[in-house]
C-alpha cells in the first residue's frame, strides 16, 4: 500500500515537473525573441518620466534667462527630444521585439532544443495527465524506467542554456534569461529527485 502511494505521489510530481518545464520552454523562447506583454505599463512609465523630465528642467532654466514665449517653444522642444531619448532608453533597458530572423544562429539553436526536449516529454505528459485523473490502477512504474536518456536530453539542453552569452538582450530580458538558466538547472535537480525516490 505505502509503494501505492508513494507511486501516486511521484506520478503527480512528475506531472508538475512537465508542466513546469513546458511553461520554462515557452518562456525561453518569448526571452530570446523579446516579445512577452508584461511592463507595457512600465515602458511607458519610464517614456512619459523622462520626457517630463526633461521638460522641467528645459523650461526652469530657459525660465530664468528668456521670456515665458520662448519658455514655452523651449519646453515643447525638450518634451519632444525627452520622447525621443525615452525611446532609446527603453530599448536599452526593454528591447524590441525580435523575429526570428534576427536571431543569432546559437539563439535559434537554444529554442529548437528546448522545444525538442518538450517534444520527447510530450508523451509522457499526456499519460501524466490522464493517470492523475484516473484510478490508481491505471498507474504505472514504468514511467520511472527510462531516467538515464530522459536526464540526458535534459542536461544538453540545459548545458546549452547556461553556456549561451546573452549578451545581445536588452536588460529586462537579460536578466530573465539569467533567471531561465538557474530554472532550467533546478528543473534537472528535481528531475533527479523525483526519480531517486521512485527507485527507493
Amino acid at each position: 500500500m505505502a509503494k501505492i502511494e508513494l507511486l501516486n505521489t511521484l506520478t503527480t510530481q512528475l506531472k508538475d515537473w512537465a508542466d513546469s518545464m513546458e511553461y520554462s520552454s515557452h518562456r525561453l523562447e518569448e526571452t530570446l525573441l523579446q516579445n512577452d506583454n508584461a511592463d507595457k505599463v512600465e515602458e511607458k512609465l519610464v517614456s512619459i518620466g523622462i520626457s517630463a523630465f526633461l521638460v522641467c528642467i528645459a523650461s526652469l532654466v530657459i525660465g530664468l534667462f528668456v521670456s515665458i514665449a520662448a519658455g514655452v517653444v523651449t519646453g515643447i522642444i525638450s518634451f519632444v527630444a525627452g520622447l525621443v531619448l525615452s525611446r532609446i532608453v527603453n530599448k536599452k533597458l526593454f528591447g524590441n521585439v525580435r523575429t526570428v530572423e534576427q536571431l543569432t544562429t546559437e539563439e535559434v539553436g537554444l529554442i529548437e532544443a528546448s522545444k525538442a526536449l518538450n517534444q520527447s516529454f510530450s508523451k509522457l505528459h499526456k499519460q501524466l495527465k490522464v493517470m492523475a485523473l484516473g484510478s490508481v490502477k491505471i498507474k504505472s512504474p514504468i514511467l520511472f524506467t527510462r531516467y538515464p536518456v530522459y536526464r540526458d536530453r535534459i542536461l544538453r539542453v540545459q548545458l546549452l542554456i547556461s553556456n549561451h552569452s546573452a549578451e545581445n538582450l536588452s536588460f529586462k530580458y537579460r536578466k530573465r534569461y539569467n533567471s531561465l538558466a538557474k530554472k532550467y538547472a533546478s528543473i534537472l535537480r528535481e528531475f533527479d529527485r523525483i526519480y531517486a525516490n521512485a527507485k527507493a
